[in-house]
């Protein structure tokens, strides 16, 4: 009987570990491996934890290939050009306290990676700034307007989400440096009667999280596209606030010569009962970043 309880005890942990331990993994399928957990796990300390791991992982692969050559399946988002000289990735997930942590990497044409180091913001109050990779915001940045004149200075499409119930898309300028990258610069204006221009480092647009809103460019027309957001004063979301959802109209900005001009194509107003739900079926079909489900 003893001999046989002494067997069980040494077989156990080598049985265990033959489980957990599998060495015919290589480096992408393990950063596969922490990005689906990072997303997908229930239990926000494995997400946090999976980020970390992640994070190094991912960053240890960009400095030993020069190809990101992962489908990642929409679990981070990633820009580059089409030779990979230069990327930005970013991604996000859920923290244990269920508040929404971002991060990212960016690669320089110079060979220089450099992390997005990410400080919690109010994404309201980020109009007028600029900020560097020391003090970055937080967002997931999916889409870049095609256009040669922009080799250095992109213009961007960002996805985020704050935890108290509101989600963002954010129209980004994003300057790629040798040694450093910056966010936000002052060529979006609004103009107004009897008011001076307003100038903008950034454009913010703020919707329920219930909701959707599409953001695209429309490249004949050289003007950014969203929708515009009406607040509900009848309808109360799940984080206890009034409703924001699209309307079915929509606003832009148009290029003039680098700078874009605002273009008002409805008054802001604040309506009393909910638009159709026309406004919400356009986005039945897109994942969180407004791209199109595959």
């Amino acid at each position: 009987m003893f001999k046989s309880r002494f067997v069980l005890m040494f077989l156990f942990p080598a049985y265990m570990m033959s489980q957990t331990i599998d060495t015919s993994w290589d480096k992408k399928l393990h950063i596969l491996f922490w990005s689906d957990v990072m997303n997908t796990s229930t239990e926000g300390v494995f997400r946090t934890k999976a980020a970390h791991n992640f994070e190094n992982l991912f960053q240890e692969y960009a400095q030993e290939n020069a190809v990101i050559d992962i489908d990642f399946k929409n679990r981070i988002a990633f820009l580059s050009d089409e030779k990979q000289s230069w990327f930005i990735a970013t991604w996000q997930w859920k923290d244990e306290s269920n508040e929404w942590n971002y991060g990212g990497l960016y690669k320089s044409k110079t060979n220089q990676f450099i992390p997005l180091k990410f400080e919690k913001r109010n994404y309201m109050r980020l109009t007028y700034e600029s900020i560097d990779q020391d003090s970055w915001y937080g967002a997931m940045y999916f889409y870049a307007l095609p256009s040669e004149e922009y080799s250095e200075q992109l213009i961007t499409f960002g996805f985020a989400q704050d935890g108290q119930g509101y989600k963002y898309k954010i129209i980004e300028v994003i300057q790629l440096n040798d040694t450093n990258i910056q966010f936000g610069k002052a060529i979006f204006s609004k103009e107004e009667k009897e008011k001076p221009i307003e100038k903008y480092n950034r454009i913010v647009i703020q919707y329920s999280e219930e909701s959707g809103c599409s953001l695209s460019y429309d490249p004949d027309s050289k003007e950014i596209l969203f929708d515009h957001i009406a607040t509900i004063t009848e309808t109360v979301a799940a984080n206890g606030k009034f409703l924001k959802v699209p309307d079915g109209t929509y606003e832009a900005y148009e290029n003039k010569n680098g700078k874009w001009k605002y273009i008002e194509r409805v008054p802001n107003q604040i309506l009393s009962k909910p638009p159709r739900a026309k406004a919400e079926e356009a986005h039945e079909n897109l994942d969180i970043l407004g791209r199109k489900r595959e």
